[in-house]
């Protein structure tokens, strides 16, 4: 909607990681005024079962922010060893 608004805005879908690849691939470099990024995480996502992070309804166990790169993380559960999940659980589980 923001995109169809306004010309001056191009909206692209990836990882911030790639910013630099967005903006040499459009011509852009030295050419920017500004730039908004979407970082962040809401309840309604959470809430989407199908999203696979909701507690208050059934649903795959996805927890991919980006449901259309990387595995489920049902699938890295089935495949993962015992060791592999602890470490996940520690590192980033504050547990």
């Amino acid at each position: 909607e923001l995109q169809a608004a306004d010309p001056r805005i191009t909206v692209y879908h990836g990882s911030f990681a790639n910013i630099g690849e967005f903006c040499q691939a459009e011509n852009l470099i030295g050419e920017v005024d500004g730039i908004v990024l979407d970082l962040g995480i809401s309840s309604p996502q959470l809430d989407q079962a199908e999203r696979g992070f909701s507690f208050m309804q059934d649903g795959p166990l996805d927890m991919r922010m980006d449901p259309t790169i990387g595995i489920s993380a049902a699938d890295w559960l089935a495949k993962a060893t015992e060791k592999e999940i602890i470490e996940v659980l520690r590192t980033y589980g504050e547990e």
